[in-house]
């Protein structure tokens, strides 16, 4: 089955993540300011190329497992992915206390020759 075959239960990534992950992954009201989370989390290009997999592969395990297919995607895919960009030290973490944006890794040119 091609992604192109399925007929989603949401029409945007960020959809997804608005009825889906904020709920899903949510604290207490008392524990929020120690989240790591992002009000602006679709600002974080490596934070979106995750959140967009995990709101593919929501999708196509819904079609192929409709019994099951909510443990296996937390068990597998949502709480390996959202426990990356949320860990101390994660995608996340620095906007704890003040939104940061991600700065992509450095690089030097290679020497040709």
């Amino acid at each position: 089955m091609k992604d192109s075959d399925i007929e989603f239960q949401f029409a945007t990534v960020y959809e997804f993540v608005d009825t889906v992950i904020r709920p899903l992954y949510a604290v207490s009201g008392n524990r929020i300011r120690e989240v790591a989370w992002s009000k602006m989390w679709w600002s974080h290009r490596e934070a979106m190329f995750r959140l967009h997999f995990l709101w593919q592969r929501y999708e196509a395990q819904r079609i192929a497992e409709p019994a099951t297919f909510g443990e296996t995607w937390l068990r597998i895919h949502g709480d390996y992915h959202m426990r990356y960009l949320m860990q101390e030290g994660g995608v996340f973490f620095d906007c704890k206390h003040r939104e940061q944006d991600s700065v992509p890794l450095p690089t030097t040119p290679m020497e040709v020759g």
